[in-house]
């Protein structure tokens, strides 16, 4: 599995349980632009498909039953 940059990480560690963010939100919580943020879950979202969820007119949510999800879990990244 591919490693994560900084930013990755913490734009993951953004998110709790079920909860939606816009990336509107991120951006403004990691003072990067929006822009920034889709090229980021995008770039997630290639290595590690389904593990951040788009949810058309909502936002981002982080996909708790990603196996993904679990194995970053395992292995202290999240």
């Amino acid at each position: 599995m591919e490693s994560f940059t900084l930013r990755q990480l913490k734009l993951l560690q953004s998110f709790h349980p079920k909860e939606t963010l816009t990336a509107s939100q991120l951006a403004k919580e990691l003072k990067v632009s929006e822009r920034t943020i889709r090229n980021e879950i995008k770039t997630i979202s290639q290595s590690y498909p389904s593990l951040i969820l788009s949810i058309k007119s909502k936002g981002y949510q982080l996909n708790e039953k990603s196996p993904h999800l679990q194995l970053l879990e395992e292995e202290g990244g999240m």
